[in-house]
């Protein structure tokens, strides 16, 4: 039962299950419902980011020094106009990407291992700008699991999460398309 587990073993079993699904392509959505499904809002959303850190991190060393010469044998041309752009918007390319959900996670992660973007450019701006995706889905989890089994009387920070969640992604995509704009 998981209820029964040490905290310890909670956090490292997230972890490794979110580092490892990113790794093989797991839709991020999957892998945050579930966590929050088991472990609950909390232990889960921070757990998540931690393993979303690694997980999406390893994808994207194994991309830039397992790929990248394949890649760009296969498809010069493409990954040149491809690289510039990236490598010219470093960390705001980044951070357009992981705020889309119309781009799939694991998809990003070994994308950008082939550009020219800056390893901690990445690091930083892929864990920053999938808060808001990993708080609405592992509230959707956590979520789901109070709801049977409780009937009454829940916390009031977790039915407003959501929706401050969806305003601050908002009021971020709004300025970085600002910034975008003013800069050309």
């Amino acid at each position: 039962n998981i209820s029964t587990l040490s905290p310890s073993v909670s956090a490292l079993m997230i972890v490794v299950w979110v580092s490892i699904g990113t790794i093989i392509c797991i839709p991020n959505t999957v892998l945050f419902v579930t966590s929050g499904t088991l472990f609950g809002f909390w232990w889960a959303f921070t757990f998540n980011l931690v393993g979303f850190g690694f997980g999406s991190t390893l994808a994207f060393l194994i991309s830039r020094y397992g790929f990248y010469d394949f890649v760009r044998e296969k498809a010069h041309t493409m990954l040149h106009t491809f690289n510039q752009r990236f490598s010219d918007n470093g960390w705001k390319a980044v951070a357009v990407v992981r705020l889309t959900p119309v781009f799939p996670s694991f998809a990003v992660n070994y994308l950008l291992g082939i550009t020219h973007v800056r390893f901690f450019d990445y690091v930083w701006a892929s864990i920053t700008f999938t808060v808001p995706a990993c708080l609405i889905f592992t509230y959707l989890g956590g979520a789901s699991i109070s709801l049977l089994l409780e009937s009454e009387g829940s916390n009031t920070l977790l039915k407003i999460l959501p929706v401050v969640s969806l305003f601050i992604l908002a009021a971020i995509v709004f300025v970085i398309r600002r910034r975008a704009t003013n800069a050309r």
